[in-house]
């Protein structure tokens, strides 16, 4: 199985300068009170809808269906959290970061698109996950300043197929300063607090289903 095939840097990477580093220290300087702040408006929200969608992803009898309904949950909980976010349209700082996505996912977003799968992925499991901490961050350092496979002109080619990891990764800070790539893949976002969503996308899912980087599953170059 080829470990080699994300694609080189296609971004600038910044170098770790004592100038950015002092405006990532001064932003980060009361981050967490004003992120909490935000996260305070969206407590009373309802999040029964989103949980029925979860057991409905649980019900459903095809994994495309099961990924279908774990989108909507997903929709629904960034749909309610967008108008807090920093994120952007033509925004593509996490187009450039790892992108994990189980096989299972991968399939579907094959057969949506026409995007040629690459079967011989698959390196990480949930299984001995802790075991794995180092080979993922190798592969999560390879893949940083590397563009999504689908990334074009700035923007998701795929976007009704993105993974269900993009649409949950939301940047709750003002703007995208912490998002900007730094070298050593240090990351000082402050992203939703999405566990919950990936605990059940596993859980739906199954936990036997091998991961990968979205690059790796669709390497740039492979016929459609």
């Amino acid at each position: 199985m080829r470990r080699d095939t994300i694609q080189a840097p296609a971004v600038e990477v910044q170098r770790r300068t004592p100038e950015v580093l002092r405006r990532i220290e001064e932003r980060c300087a009361g981050l967490l009170p004003r992120v909490e702040a935000k996260m305070k408006t969206l407590s009373g929200r309802d999040r029964r809808p989103e949980a029925r969608l979860v057991d409905q992803a649980a019900q459903a009898g095809t994994v495309a269906k099961r990924v279908m309904w774990l989108r909507k949950a997903a929709d629904y909980l960034q749909e309610g959290a967008a108008h807090l976010a920093a994120c952007r349209k033509g925004c593509s700082h996490c187009c450039h970061i790892s992108v994990m996505v189980s096989r299972a996912e991968a399939q579907v977003i094959a057969r949506e698109t026409g995007a040629h799968l690459n079967t011989a992925a698959g390196q990480f499991t949930m299984q001995g996950f802790e075991e794995q901490s180092e080979t993922i961050r190798a592969a999560t350092l390879q893949a940083y300043g590397a563009a999504c496979t689908f990334l074009r002109e700035g923007s998701c080619s795929i976007y009704s197929s993105r993974p269900l990891q993009c649409r949950l990764l939301l940047n709750m800070d003002d703007d995208d300063l912490l998002c900007q790539l730094i070298e050593n893949g240090d990351s000082n976002v402050p992203y939703l607090n999405t566990t919950e969503h990936h605990i059940a996308s596993v859980t739906v899912l199954g936990a036997h289903q091998d991961y990968d980087d979205l690059r790796n599953w669709f390497p740039k170059g492979m016929p459609a």
